[in-house]
Formats: structure tokens, C-alpha cells, sequence
């Protein structure tokens, strides 16, 4: 990394590096022979952390103010549960026939449309899982946006990229079968505000087999 004279600015107790700049992604980060950190940004890029061409970013050295005040961190916790075998059961084959299981994995090795559902107990509470299956669109983590592309042969695809290069974009679609297309063959690029899940999925279930499939989403581990 090549430091330059930049304004420097403070490095507050437990601060979020990706906010260092004010439209900077954090790219790089360096101590130097004196000790003192160093970070580097590389200014507004696109949806994929691409830079573009606009010049902006530098770099930032970090240093310790003692008159700010620490701010504690919050950790959060899920709660544990334990359920019966015959709800898991239940809930594992309702996971099956609503056709979770096609756009979501759950055990490491594999890539699908949606996210992968490995240790969603960890990381979010029966309350949390039941919105998003409800409510897909409120949050979505940014690599799970979906991207609808117009060729210039009228063509429409969407799905989700999920790799892209100087020539071309992996576009998974919906089924997960992925599509190389390079950059000169797309008209339009478009970054979808809703999921590409349906809402309410789970709406046509009954209340007892709603809370099976979440017995069985909460027990993922």
C-alpha cells in the first residue's frame, strides 16, 4: 500500500471501518513502521464493489481519542429450544413440499438462489424467521439481491449474480442454473428492490403445520 497525506481522522472504540470516508468502501487497511494504522478506501463503487470511474476515496490514518466515550457493544442472543421429533419431522418434510428446499440449502457445499439456511437457529430468533418468510423484501442481504437483465435481443432474465468479471456476469436463475452473459449482449441492468421469493408463502399452511416448519427452520444449526 502507498500512503499519502491525507486529512487524518479518528478512530473511535469498536468503530464500524466500513464507514471511514463518507462515501468510501474500506479496501485495505495497514499498520505502519511507526505503528499507527492505515486504511485505504477506494470511493463509491457498484453494486458489486466494482469502483468506477469517478476518482474519489485515499487514503486515512487512524489514530485513538481519549475524549470520546467507549460504546458498548450488544451482543445478541438467540434463544435456544429444544423441540419434539415428531414436529422436526413434520416441519422437515412441510420444508420439502412448499419447495423451500429448491431455492434454499442447508448444509455447506452448495450454492442456490436464495441463502443458505446452515445455522439460521444461530442467528435468528422464530419471530425474525417467521417475518422474512412473510415479509421477503424487507431485508435483503446484498448479495441476494436479484438483478433483472434485458438483452439486446429483447431477451428479459432475472436471477441473482453470482460472479461477474471485466467480460461477463454469472446470473443464477430462478431453478439454479446459471447463465454466463457478457457485458456486450446486455441493453439494461436493473437491481431489484423486492425478493425474488413470493410473500406469505407459508399463508396456505395451517397454524400447526406453520409452526412445525418453524420448529424445524428454528433447529438448524
Amino acid at each position: 500500500m502507498i500512503l499519502a497525506e491525507q486529512p487524518v481522522i479518528c478512530l473511535l472504540p469498536f468503530m464500524d471501518l466500513q464507514n471511514v470516508g463518507k462515501e468510501g468502501v474500506l479496501q485495505d487497511l495497514t499498520f505502519g513502521k511507526d505503528g499507527s494504522l492505515y486504511v485505504a478506501t477506494h470511493g463509491i463503487a457498484d453494486y458489486w464493489y466494482n469502483p468506477i470511474q469517478e476518482s474519489t476515496g485515499g487514503f486515512y490514518k487512524l489514530v485513538y481519542d481519549p475524549q470520546q466515550k467507549v460504546k458498548t457493544q450488544y451482543q445478541r442472543s438467540v434463544k435456544q429450544e429444544t423441540f419434539s421429533s415428531s414436529s422436526l419431522e413434520k416441519g422437515k418434510d412441510l420444508y420439502k413440499t412448499t419447495a423451500c428446499f429448491a431455492c434454499h440449502a442447508t448444509e455447506d457445499g452448495q450454492e442456490l438462489l436464495g441463502p443458505t439456511l446452515k445455522g439460521l437457529g444461530n442467528r435468528m430468533s422464530r419471530e425474525e424467521i417467521y417475518e422474512s418468510i412473510m415479509n421477503p423484501s424487507a431485508i435483503i442481504k446484498p448479495s441476494m439481491e436479484g438483478t433483472k437483465i434485458t438483452l439486446k435481443d429483447g431477451k428479459v432474465l432475472l436471477g441473482r449474480i453470482v460472479n461477474s468479471n471485466e467480460q461477463q456476469f454469472d446470473l443464477m436463475l430462478i431453478g439454479n442454473q446459471v447463465l454466463q452473459i457478457t457485458r456486450n449482449e446486455i441493453a439494461t441492468f436493473e437491481t431489484q428492490k423486492k425478493s425474488l421469493r413470493y410473500e406469505g408463502l407459508i399463508k396456505i399452511l395451517s397454524k400447526a403445520d406453520q409452526e412445525s416448519l418453524l420448529d424445524y427452520l428454528q433447529s438448524l444449526k
